[in-house]
């Protein structure tokens, strides 16, 4: 599931199984937070881990970017 930035306020974004489609939204010109859930392990043991990925493009201003790592922090709060 991502979660994307409309104005200032962020809103739930796409959801899927396909990790290329979650790579296409990682553009240039957006922010957004990707919650990506994975099995790992061999065949005695799988387990399921979650990371946060926090995407900033290269042409996001640098006011946004600061933003972004104090937003993260809500994201997590949200997601847990």
């Amino acid at each position: 599931v991502t979660f994307k930035y409309n104005g200032s306020t962020i809103v739930p974004g796409d959801q899927g199984v396909d990790y290329e489609t979650f790579k296409r939204k990682c553009t240039d010109d957006v922010r957004l937070f990707g919650f990506v859930r994975f099995t790992t392990g061999d065949a005695m043991s799988k387990r399921v881990k979650f990371a946060l990925i926090t995407w900033i493009g290269e042409d996001v201003s640098g006011l946004q970017r600061a933003k972004t790592g104090t937003d993260k922090t809500l994201v997590k709060e949200v997601v847990q």
